[in-house]
């Protein structure tokens, strides 16, 4: 997998070197395009095609270390678009991204030992790049690389040898690997490259890949149990001999070896969890499947004093056939500084409460968002950790850790665990008639995912419904922090994590709480069309703010202290594009609610009370 091919992508670690091109001709053979240095600039695609076509050669051929691989693969497309072949000797050397430029011709022939692999690095300008930027960023591009592997013909299982390869060395490949992974085409003309039937028909493909599906989360669940049914679960899942990677043993090693590991993580770290990752995974099935996902994860010794969370990406091969692993790796992506709580999932936990809370129930995203939200919590809630202590407010409510399950209670762990209670004594039972439900209103007005009687409202309030918006599809462009933000570090990993998320506001925006100082507006908005970050409507805001709006409406309600008559004002604005494609906001209606105290209270309650 490429649990290393993060945000800048970058497989090389050498002195940068820019981007050449030669012509070189000999005798008895065609000439070819030589394309040499780094792939680590913004190159237009178009000026790419013209570059290569203005050789007039019908072969390219590298010496490169490697770079950025979307770069390198923007070189791919550039090649395949234009009919090019793609061969590489062993006077230069194909490395790291390189390869992925390499796979752009149509044919492709390559020496052995002249095509290097290995896993790559996570490399950032910017020195406040956080681990949930990183992790999103990564997960966003796995489709994509994926994707590139299969339009060029290639297996995306290549991956997996680079996973097993540290990022400062670079294992080159063997003729049979290259073959085997169609990174070369040795015996195929290029008709035969564009009219190859494919591996399988799509019903069946589709059809194993759901299976793998269903086995990859037995595999996440299975991670977290520590009980005699959960050894058997890995006794039945491995093959006799399975491929870990281990270049010097040949990447082979004993069912039993591997299951001797399992039983002395158990018995180490008797109290684990692990779920599913934002929910993201990719999975390729041909003969054998690959499966590529991330877990979080937090675990717990037998001793009750250490413990650790963090986030591990995981590469499986599995036979649908004989439903057994095959080959697994794994590889910690990262581990979490603070040691006493499982940060990653309990930020995971409030994000999914949030766009839950906020999104459409009818739409298939929110129901996801909603459905794994509630399956986070009671993986959390049966390995100890509880929400919102008695006493607490809505307000006040947090997740703490509260009594851990023992070691013989805790065997699965997406199931709750329970306390034992003593029997309850045999009582006289008195038949009582259960009272009639009240009917309910007949209108209602939805606020925020609440239901509120009309005849409860005490104000005229617009309706989302009458400003909806269209979902944007297309590319998520970078954050603009030219004029915003340019010197709050936080602020800006806040708004990058969130805009590699799909947009919550108004099918293109993200609305992003930037946790800033009490001398700004604590919430912006990102343009994820143009990357131009907006502030909220209505001036500078400070104090207690609330907000409500939906994916789907372009209606934004912004509640806060009026700072001229100091009272506590709700108002509504919608958001458009000008004819310039510009973003701005149209004031709708103003309501002013009361006394400043007021705005401590949620939007729902001071329309309804």
């Amino acid at each position: 997998m490429l649990w290393a091919f993060f945000a800048c992508f970058c497989w090389s670690s050498n002195a940068r070197a820019e981007i050449t091109y030669e012509l070189v001709t000999t005798d008895g053979f065609s000439p070819y395009l030589l394309i040499s240095g780094e792939f680590d600039e913004e190159y237009d695609v178009e000026q790419l095609k013209l570059d290569f076509a203005g050789y007039g050669v019908k072969i390219v051929s590298f010496n490169s270390d490697g770079g950025d691989l979307v770069e390198a693969m923007k070189f791919g497309r550039a090649i395949r678009d234009l009919g090019l072949n793609t061969i590489q000797g062993v006077d230069n050397s194909c490395a790291s991204a390189c390869v992925y430029a390499f796979m752009g011709g149509i044919e492709r022939d390559a020496a052995e030992g002249s095509l290097g692999v290995h896993r790559g690095i996570y490399s950032t300008d910017e020195d406040d790049a956080d681990v949930d930027t990183a992790i999103e960023y990564m997960q966003e591009t796995t489709g994509e690389l994926i994707g590139y592997l299969d339009d060029m013909g290639a297996n995306p299982a290549l991956l997996r040898i680079s996973l097993s390869v540290s990022h400062d060395d670079v294992r080159y490949l063997t003729t049979s690997e290259m073959e085997k992974y169609r990174i070369t085409t040795p015996l195929l003309s290029v008709r035969e490259v564009i009219d190859r039937p494919p591996v399988a028909s799509t019903p069946l493909l589709k059809a194993q890949e759901e299976k793998a599906r269903r086995f990859m989360m037995s595999y996440i669940e299975n991670l977290g149990r520590n009980d005699r049914p959960g050894m058997a679960f890995w006794n039945r899942a491995y093959a006799g001999v399975v491929d870990k990677g281990d270049i010097e043993a040949d990447g082979k090693t004993l069912k039993a070896d591997v299951l001797k590991k399992r039983r002395q993580l158990s018995a180490e770290w008797p109290v684990r969890a692990y779920t599913l990752n934002e929910g993201i995974y990719h999975i390729i099935c041909e003969d054998i499947c690959v499966l590529e996902f991330s877990a979080d994860w937090f675990q717990k010794n037998a001793a009750g004093t250490s413990f650790l969370s963090g986030v591990t990406m995981y590469s499986v091969s599995w036979n649908p056939r004989t439903e057994k692993i095959t080959g697994e790796m794994d590889a910690p992506l990262f581990a979490e500084p603070d040691r006493s709580r499982p940060v990653s999932m309990l930020s995971r936990w409030e994000r999914m409460a949030l766009d839950c809370r906020k999104g459409d129930r009818q739409m298939r995203e929110t129901k996801y968002d909603c459905d794994h939200h509630v399956a986070l919590e009671k993986t959390l809630k049966s390995n100890g950790w509880c929400y919102r202590a008695k006493g607490q407010t809505i307000s006040q409510s947090q997740w703490y850790a509260c009594e851990m399950p023992s070691v013989e209670k805790k065997s699965v762990t997406f199931k709750a665990w329970h306390k034992e209670k003593p029997a309850p004594k045999q009582q006289d039972v008195v038949s009582v008639p259960k009272p009639r439900p009240l009917a309910p209103p007949q209108d209602f007005l939805e606020v925020t995912g609440t239901k509120v009687a009309v005849h409860d409202i005490k104000f005229d309030v617009p309706d989302r419904a009458d400003f909806p918006a269209v979902r944007y599809t297309g590319q998520t462009l970078k954050p603009d922090f030219r004029n915003r933000l340019a010197d709050d570090a936080v602020a800006q990993a806040a708004v990058r994590t969130a805009m590699l998320r799909r947009p919550n506001f108004a099918g293109q925006y993200s609305l992003v709480d930037i946790k800033c100082s009490k001398n700004c507006s604590p919430f912006i908005v990102a343009d994820h069309k143009s990357g131009v970050l907006i502030d909220l409507p209505g001036g500078n805001k400070q104090g207690d703010v609330r907000v409500d709006y939906r994916r789907d409406s372009r209606l934004f309600a912004v509640q806060s202290v009026d700072l001229q008559s100091k009272n506590c004002v709700l108002r509504y604005f919608t958001i458009d594009e000008d004819a310039n494609g510009k973003s701005k906001w149209t004031s709708v209606k103003d309501i002013t609610i009361g006394k400043p105290e007021l705005c401590k209270r949620s939007i729902e309650k001071n329309l309804s009370e």
